[in-house]
């Protein structure tokens, strides 16, 4: 899916029921991206549970990501 620089921004006027009031508001889950600060820090802990090896930081840096997005989503279902 490619994303448009549109579908990032906040809406001016938010769309309206019928009835005239606000519709609510729908939060979808590719709306949540984690710091760069969480996902530095999630990444130094996968680099430390590996035992410390070098040559992996792509990969712990995307598994972090991943994780953090994970968990996100999990929370959003409970």
């Amino acid at each position: 899916m490619a994303w448009e620089v549109d579908d990032l921004r906040p809406m001016k006027h938010p769309p309206t029921c019928q009835s005239g009031a606000a519709a609510p508001q729908i939060r979808t889950l590719t709306s949540f991206a984690p710091t760069t600060d969480e996902v530095a820090y999630r990444a130094y802990l996968n680099f430390q549970n590996h035992g410390g090896v070098d040559g992996h930081d792509v990969k712990d840096w995307l598994g972090a990501e991943a994780e953090l997005i994970a968990e996100h989503h999990l929370t959003l279902t409970l």
